[in-house]
């Protein structure tokens, strides 16, 4: 557990019942106080813990985890049962003190299971162990505060990426280079794809909504004898379209010494263009999934991380206090809506 930088006396895991309950003493001449009402009379060394019986005059309370840190700060590490753990509060005088463990913290537990990714379980684990309350209790750095909940919003929430571009650009191989699995059919014949395919995954710790679209082409005119087929697939374009303005990021392929006759649309801000069937995919911007399937998937992450200003090692910080939901962004009090800039959607989805 991370420890706050203030050492006050309180209850540092959520309330409730459960296997242990942590409870703050304050530092080792706080802690000799509270425990002697106790019957505790020898504390372990700076750095070290032992084992106490804590007794309220002969009634055998407990038997509990003492822990006196190298910062000097002193925790008991009690059975977790609510009475028990309301009566040593009580007996220890640290409830009027006490860090308060809010709402937040039961939501966030409450989150835990529906966590698309194991990073996003452990930020929830965090702020349901406290981190958010004692953050907002010491009263950290807003700003600070709201980049992390923008950033952890890709661990807890899934985000939608759709492929685009002409046709013939590779946007099949690439959407199933990135799911790991031929989800999507393959052809060299034009207009093969008319549907959106979608799967999920994962991109680095990221969870990922991937969204393969029709092919873009020019169908101003039905074909003579292909009337049907032309339509069909000209559905498909308007949806993969629909799609792409809705996502959060769209990654828009055009083959290498593609032509004039298809470009990426110039008003879509959440637009990445990669260069794909690359001759050098080594070069920046530039990919070849079929003939090197885990560069391309390293190019994509890498677009990904830029384009939302992500870093993959800063992604969880074991114990960081994170704003984790609308409400707990809200009540950080820094920019509105810092949090949600980069999710086009955000304003009117509610967490």
């Amino acid at each position: 557990m991370t420890r706050p930088a203030s050492h006050r006396p309180g209850r540092w895991t959520p309330p409730g019942a459960g296997g242990v309950a942590v409870v703050s003493l304050g530092d080792e001449a706080e802690a000799r106080n509270s425990l002697a009402r106790l019957g505790v009379e020898r504390m372990p060394a700076r750095g070290d813990l032992g084992l106490v019986r804590l007794r309220d005059g002969d009634e055998d309370l407990d038997e509990a985890l003492l822990v006196n840190a190298p910062d000097g700060h002193v925790e008991l590490h009690l059975h977790g049962s609510p009475p028990l753990v309301a009566r040593l509060q009580d007996l220890l005088g640290v409830n009027a003190s006490a860090t308060p463990i809010t709402a937040h913290a039961d939501r966030a537990a409450a989150l835990v299971a529906g966590a698309p990714s194991e990073l996003g379980a452990r930020v929830l684990l965090d702020q349901a162990q406290g981190a958010f309350d004692r953050a907002l209790n010491e009263g950290l750095d807003a700003a600070d505060l709201t980049e992390r909940g923008r950033a952890a919003r890709f661990l807890l929430e899934r985000t939608r990426v759709v492929i685009a571009g002409p046709v013939n650009a590779g946007k099949s191989t690439l959407f199933n280079a990135l799911v790991g699995a031929e989800r999507a059919t393959v052809s060299s014949e034009e207009g093969t794809t008319r549907d959106a395919v979608r799967a999920d995954g994962r991109l680095g710790p990221w969870p990922v909504e991937w969204v393969d679209t029709a092919g873009e082409r020019d169908l101003s005119q039905d074909v003579p004898g292909d009337v049907h087929n032309t339509r069909v697939e000209r559905a498909g374009q308007e949806l993969g379209r629909a799609l792409a303005a809705e996502a959060r990021l769209v990654l828009w392929l055009e083959p290498e010494g593609h032509g004039a006759a298809t470009r990426a649309p110039d008003d879509v801000s959440h637009l990445v263009r990669l260069v794909s069937r690359a001759s050098d995919p080594a070069r920046p911007g530039h990919l070849a999934a079929l003939e090197d399937p885990s560069g391309a998937r390293a190019r994509v992450a890498d677009a990904f991380a830029q384009h939302f200003r992500l870093d993959p090692q800063e992604a969880w910080l074991a114990g960081r206090a994170v704003p984790f939901d609308r409400t707990s962004r809200a009540a950080v009090g820094g920019v509105p809506g810092a949090a949600d800039r980069d999710d086009p959607g955000a304003a009117d989805r509610d967490d």
